[in-house]
């Protein structure tokens, strides 16, 4: 683990890459802020696999 300083509030932490100069590091809960909500649902509905009812299959 490496120590680095949370780019947002300020607070140590600990991360576990090496902080390139330039780039943000985020504390455990600004990380989470920052982060982009995963998508619901899985593989994005499974069209490809799901069968349609009027197909004839």
């Amino acid at each position: 683990m490496y120590e680095a300083v949370c780019s947002d509030c300020g607070q140590p932490c600990q991360v576990p890459f090496q902080p390139a100069e330039g780039r943000p590091v985020y504390c455990r809960e600004c990380f989470r802020k920052h982060r982009k909500p995963r998508h619901e649902g899985g593989h994005g509905g499974g069209g490809r696999f799901r069968r349609d009812r009027d197909s004839g299959y």
